[in-house]
Formats: structure tokens, sequence, C-alpha cells
């Protein structure tokens, strides 16, 4: 094709924000609330830090052990109703 601009458009800016936006929470919470409803979605976030794993797998074998377990995926505990 021809005629086509070069570079970037006018009024773009010039950098890009880097790190987080400020007022994030700096921890996320370790382990599942209690009195989750049957049946929900639970995230589940899988760190590098062990007790954070350990929060995830207890959380699954429990579900397994209550029969309530559904699937896992990387992000999510299924439970039955």
């Amino acid at each position: 094709l021809e005629g086509l601009p070069e570079g970037l458009p006018e009024g773009l800016p010039e950098g890009l924000p880097e790190g987080l936006p400020e007022g994030l929470p700096e921890g996320l919470p370790k382990g599942l609330p209690e009195g989750l409803p049957k049946g929900l979605l639970v995230d589940v976030v899988f760190g590098t830090v062990d007790n954070d794993e350990r929060d995830a797998v207890e959380a699954i074998i429990s579900a397994l052990v209550n029969d309530r377990l559904i699937a896992v995926t990387d992000s999510t505990i299924s439970l039955a109703h």
C-alpha cells in the first residue's frame, strides 16, 4: 500500500504508565472465606508462597472430603450445590 503514515499519530501519550495504579490493595486474602454458599466459583490464587499453596490445596481436599468438588482449574474451584 502506498501513502501509509509513518510514525505515530500526533497527540498520543509518550510513555505508558509503569507499575500498578495507586490505591490497589497490597495483599490478597489467604484461604477461603467462611460461609461460602455451595455452588459458588471460588477464585484461588496459586502464589509462590508455601502458605498460599497450602491454603489452596486444603480447600481442594476439603471439597473432596465433603464430596462437593466438581472441577479444579488454574484459577477456580467449582463446588456442587
